[in-house]
């Protein structure tokens, strides 16, 4: 049986391989109509599937990331919300900065992650088993936020 430890590790590794370390996208066409995109990563018997959801011209997305164990779902976490073109690469940015350093906060980046006039806020609650909490990116010059996301995840 798997630690959540164990998969704490996977899914910064896999999430950085994904979304966050700038890899493409798969369109999804087995979702019924468009919009739907996917990463998907593997090692050994474990598997991360992280998919969602736009409109098109929409800034909105709403998404879920599922692990497997031998093809069984071991955990799982929920996102919507918005993000504005501009905010995205400090959204990666901020994300990475976790994923590598194999630091989970609500599967998402730090506490506080600035960078040159944005700044990004996490505010989690929980750990692995069971978290929940809020995100958001704002211009410190114009003090617009410029998105945010609410997560949910918890262990099966």
């Amino acid at each position: 049986m798997i630690t959540q430890e164990e998969v704490m590790q996977f899914f910064c590794r896999a999430m950085f391989a994904g979304f966050a370390g700038g890899n493409e996208p798969t369109p999804d066409t087995t979702q019924p109509g468009s919009g739907w995109m996917y990463h998907q990563y593997y090692e050994g018997t474990l598997a991360l599937r992280d998919q969602w959801l736009t409109g098109p011209g929409s800034d909105f997305s709403s998404g879920v990331t599922t692990i497997y164990e031998a093809s069984v779902p071991v955990w799982c976490m929920a996102y919507q919300g918005w993000y504005k073109p501009s905010a995205i690469v400090m959204l990666k940015a901020a994300l990475r900065q976790n994923y590598e350093q194999g630091i989970f906060l609500g599967g998402r980046g730090p506490w506080v992650f600035n960078r040159d006039a944005l700044v990004y806020y996490n505010n989690p609650t929980g750990n692995l088993s069971d978290f929940s909490g809020m995100e958001s990116i704002w211009n410190c010059t114009t003090q617009e936020m410029l998105g945010k996301h609410w997560y949910r995840g918890f262990w099966f």
